[in-house]
């Protein structure tokens, strides 16, 4: 079997790395089967605020020798692909990671697709990080990774996105050796409350992104990083999409082995459905540390994920219930993200059901062609605006 993260049709270049508790009727239960839990951190989203955008860049070292950026101070490399790396940095005595892009390996990266009328098209990966920043723009949530500032220079090769810093990065990685997951935190201990208090964290971000109108195509555990009190915070938003409307969608996206079975046919798909398959499949990772589907090719992992029954290993029944509404075969009858912050397991044992809890903190936000036009820097908009023209016929 191939590598986990690698098993992809669009391979991207790296993963990235006032509070207001909501009073609300504690969820009756039987008090038999009622169990002590993680306690739930309750999350109001916080004010919009507009990103910062820097067309000014200035490289300099500290005293101790650091280099800097602005004024932010670099330190290690987090991690790193074919278009750039992703790097620690402090200012003010806070954390954060900064994307680094080269331009240039970005708009010589070609990309072909097909769009809704089933006409093959071509786009430079350039123009998915345009896509990228309009959506992160949009996202202002404690669950998902947030852009604080885009530093674009006309006089550079380089663009940098500053992002908020999670510092327990991914609670499991893929083993290619053992062809299985492990916990890259030895000493966390992944219980079932923790697990439930994930699911909650994810289905939060998830049901944002949804009633905005944004699908995220590529949720796997490597795109779920974790913050210092181990808050799930979604990364990674180069092949997501806003639907402005329509759902319905051709072609493959993301990693394979979180393909919803939908996807593999040469049909119209909806994708907030195929996210929450991802999502399930997501969650089955974290519980038994391995994929439901395996094959030694992708031509063999996509006839097992559409041919063959999930088996599920020695688990609660409230527990395999929760995973089969979201790994449905039939995506008609998938559970949408709305019926599963009601379903029994995931508020089992809490105060708030976690329903009215999102439905109360939702912030809608619309993501228009407008805003995507301002998503760089003058240094870069005629490129964006043909791209947006180009949308316009999607």
């Amino acid at each position: 079997m191939g590598n986990c993260g690698c098993l992809k049709r669009n391979d991207k270049e790296f993963d990235d790395l006032v509070d207001i508790p909501i009073k609300q009727q504690p969820v009756q239960e039987n008090s038999e089967q009622q169990k002590p839990t993680m306690q739930l951190s309750s999350y109001s989203v916080p004010q919009r605020q507009k990103i910062k955008e820097t067309i000014n860049l200035r490289k300099s070292h500290t005293i101790e020798g650091e280099k800097k950026l602005n004024d932010y101070i670099l330190k290690q490399v987090l991690g790193q692909g074919s278009f750039g790396k992703v790097r620690l940095a402090e200012k003010n005595l806070q954390n954060y990671a900064i994307k680094i892009l080269n331009k240039s390996r970005l708009k010589k990266q070609r990309e072909y697709y097909t769009d809704s009328n089933g006409v093959v098209k071509i786009k430079n990966a350039f123009q998915n990080v345009a896509k990228e920043i309009a959506i992160m723009k949009k996202l202002r949530h404690p669950n998902i990774i947030r852009l604080y500032e885009i530093i674009d220079s006309p006089n550079s090769n380089k663009m940098y996105m500053v992002m908020e810093y999670a510092q327990n990065g991914q609670l499991i990685d893929w083993n290619e050796d053992l062809g299985e997951f492990i916990l890259t935190h030895q000493d966390f201990k992944l219980t079932e409350e923790k697990l439930r208090i994930i699911c909650r964290d994810i289905i939060k971000g998830i049901y944002q992104m949804h009633e905005l109108g944004i699908v995220h195509r590529d949720l796997k555990p490597q795109n779920i990083l974790f913050d210092q009190k181990f808050r799930a915070k979604i990364c990674d938003f180069g092949v997501s999409q806003i639907i402005n409307g329509d759902t319905e969608h051709f072609g493959t996206n993301g990693t394979y082995l979180f393909m919803a079975p939908e996807c593999f046919e040469n049909c119209q798909f909806d994708r907030k459905a195929a996210d929450i398959w991802a999502f399930g499949i997501t969650i089955y990772s974290f519980a038994f540390l391995k994929v439901p589907y395996l094959g030694v090719d992708i031509q063999e992992i996509m006839d097992s994920i559409q041919q063959n029954e999930i088996q599920y290993p020695n688990c609660r029944i409230e527990f395999q219930n929760f995973l089969k509404k979201c790994l449905n075969k039939d995506p008609n009858l998938r559970s949408t993200i709305q019926e599963l912050a009601r379903d029994p397991w995931i508020n089992e044992g809490q105060q708030i059901r976690l329903h009215d809890e999102i439905e109360q903190k939702l912030m809608m936000i619309e993501v228009n062609e407008t805003e995507i036009q301002e998503a760089y820097s003058l240094a870069t908009f005629i490129l964006i605006k043909n791209w947006v023209a180009k949308l316009k016929h999607q």
